[in-house]
């Protein structure tokens, strides 16, 4: 047995949520430069995973390492005290939104922070249930298993909280909707049925990706956005962005409602917001849905030991200084148009190809699985793409997608490098 097998065994033996490790040959990571990772036996691959969505600035940067390692130096902990990272951040997060939503929450991860949304939305008396989406992805816990769109995620956890009610996406390429028709106005016509039938008066939120990364890629109209908020502001109901995945940069804005001009008014943060160097995520909110306004019971409401820690806060704010400096958004956009456009070029006339989408640097590619298990097949081009040298995912969704979601410092030659190995390893299928 290899020092490497007997690692591998370890981690078998005694991890209970063991991630990759139960696949045939899971990758061992030892290290990681800019957007390159190293394996334990001596092989460099592309990473347009960027550890699930969240490295955005690339890893080892010097910004963020020089900042951390400042950081242990200042001996502060506790989340029941002021500090000036969260007052800085808080401020910060305020200014990228220009304004629009004035306070902040700060969690540990964004399925934490989708609790607390969820929490937040419902302390207004009368108001308990949330309509989300059939084949939104919200998290792990069981809030967010509760609002989860993809049905095979919440299997083997039923039932859970009641009070929640999904709709289908505007998604036309999936039977959901009638082919041909306007797709944001049947959706919208559907959600208002659903708001009247629970009671608008019953509904605390409507919970939404602004692009449903985990259910495959799924890039809702802007107008169904704009509707969003239209209907809730008509029935008094909040609004809450789910952009775990689509903010900090990922999708060629600094965060993905910008795109449609729907504000929210809760938007919900994680992955990206750190990096991945730390733990942090966030909740903004406009000020009227702060549940702490004036008048608001001083005790903590959903409070963690590790909730928007010194090093979280460090490490967020040098990824925003590093987006900024590095014009990273700016990139985002330049390279997820070369993304898009040269997967379109090179797959152009594949049997296989269903249809490529995305915005900045979330790109989906939808196979078509020509009868055979579509997860399977997705996971075929995934390891494809592995054994070539580049990192990809597959969906959490029901369809055969392939996800590109890479650091947001990417070149166009890593793009290109990307596109060849990705059409290579789709020919693999047939």
């Amino acid at each position: 047995m290899t020092a490497l097998d007997d690692l591998v065994g370890r981690e078998r033996a005694h991890t209970v949520q063991a991630y990759g490790s139960r696949e045939d040959d899971p990758l061992v990571l030892v290290d990681a430069d800019g957007v390159e990772v190293t394996t334990a036996d001596g092989r460099r691959l592309l990473d347009f995973s960027a550890q699930t969505a969240s490295c955005a600035i690339g890893y080892r940067h010097p910004v963020m390492l020089e900042r951390l390692r400042h950081q242990l130096d200042v001996a502060v902990t506790s989340p029941a005290h002021i500090h000036r990272g969260r007052v800085d951040l808080s401020e910060r997060l305020w200014a990228e939104t220009r304004g629009e939503l004035t306070r902040c929450w700060f969690g540990v991860t964004g399925s934490d922070a989708i609790e607390a949304a969820l929490m937040f939305a419902r302390l207004r008396p009368g108001r308990w249930k949330v309509v989300s989406h059939y084949n939104g992805y919200h998290g792990s816990t069981l809030g967010a298993l509760s609002a989860h769109g993809i049905g095979r995620m919440r299997h083997g956890f039923e039932p859970l909280l009641p009070g929640f009610v999904r709709v289908q996406p505007p998604d036309v390429g999936h039977g959901h909707f009638p082919a041909g028709c306007d797709v944001t106005v049947a959706a919208l016509a559907q959600l208002r049925h659903v708001l009247l039938d629970e009671d608008p008066e019953q509904v605390a939120a409507v919970l939404v990706e602004p692009i449903f990364a985990g259910g495959g890629v799924i890039v809702p109209p802007d107008a169904y956005l704009r509707g969003l908020r239209s209907l809730c502001d008509e029935f008094g109901i909040l609004l809450v962005f789910d952009e775990v995945v689509t903010g900090i940069g990922r999708t060629g804005k600094m965060f993905a409602y910008q795109h449609s001009g729907a504000v929210p008014d809760l938007l919900v943060l994680g992955k990206g917001l750190t990096s991945g160097y730390q733990a942090l995520s966030a909740v903004l909110l406009r000020e009227w849905a702060d549940p702490f306004g004036p008048g608001a019971p001083t005790r903590p409401l959903h409070l963690h030991t590790q909730a928007g820690s010194p090093m979280g806060c460090a490490a967020a704010l040098a990824t925003l200084d590093v987006l900024a400096e590095e014009r990273l958004v700016e990139n985002a956009a330049a390279r997820g148009g070369e993304l898009l456009a040269g997967l379109e070029s090179h797959l152009r006339g594949s049997p296989r190809l269903v249809e490529v989408r995305g915005r900045g640097l979330l790109v989906g590619i939808e196979l078509d699985p020509h009868g055979a298990d579509a997860k399977a097949v997705e996971q075929r081009v995934v390891r494809a793409c592995r054994d070539r040298g580049l990192i990809v995912y597959g969906s959490s969704g029901p369809y055969a997608v392939v996800v590109l979601h890479p650091p947001l410092s990417v070149t166009s030659d890593h793009v290109a490098a990307a596109v060849d190995v990705i059409a290579a390893a789709i020919d693999t299928l047939d």
